[in-house]
Parts: structure tokens; sequence; C-alpha cells
């Protein structure tokens, strides 16, 4: 097996990726949620992303190593801002249902006493 160095591995995490993604294609739809007719509501592209997930990221880069809860309640741009940015803060993102659905709140704070 081939060793790679530590400067080659950074080019292949998830939050290079996206930076790459917002150096090549930054006006390209990067992710966009949509209402009960498909209309697109809220769009980002791989700059927006970019930008928002590096907000999030220097939010959460003073407890790096610490775990986050992130609420799913679906498919979204904020949410793939918030998971993005934890990760380029040094966060582990920990993807957990929301607590207001039927049942989810006993799930929600198994993993609350998890983390």
């Amino acid at each position: 097996m081939t060793s790679v160095s530590e400067d080659e591995a950074e080019l292949w995490t998830i939050p290079h990726l996206l930076k790459n993604q917002a150096v090549r294609r930054p006006n390209d739809l990067s992710c966009c949620s949509i209402d009960g007719n498909l209309v697109p509501q809220v769009q980002f592209t791989w700059k927006t992303l970019a930008e928002a997930a590096e907000r999030i990221g220097r939010a959460v880069s003073g407890f790096p190593g610490e775990r986050f809860l992130l609420p799913f309640a679906g498919p979204s741009p904020q949410f793939a801002a918030s998971f993005f940015g934890t990760l380029l803060g040094g966060a582990i993102p920990v993807v957990v249902p929301p607590p207001m659905k039927s049942g989810n709140a006993s799930r929600l704070m198994h993993c609350v006493g998890d983390c």
C-alpha cells in the first residue's frame, strides 16, 4: 500500500472538496430546497454554500473534536451549510431526527446522552 502525505490527504477531505467546488464553479447551483409544487425556494451556489459553511466553521472552531447535534428535518441548503461548517470548524456533526416528530424525542435524548 502506498503512503499518502498529509498534503495529499488534505486534498480528499470533504471541506477541501467544498472549497474546490467554490473556486472552480462559484456560480453553479450546489443545492436548493423545493416546496410541495417542486418550485425552488432557497438556492445556494457553490460559493454561497462555502461562505455559509465558513461562517459556521468559524463559530464552532473553538470546540475542536466536540460533537454538534444537527437536527435533520429534510435536505436543505441550510442543513448542508451546517454540516460542512461543522467539519470546517474541526468539530463532529451528529445528524439527529428533529424532536418535533412523533416518537423522535426519545431517539434525540438517546443521541444527546451518547454525545
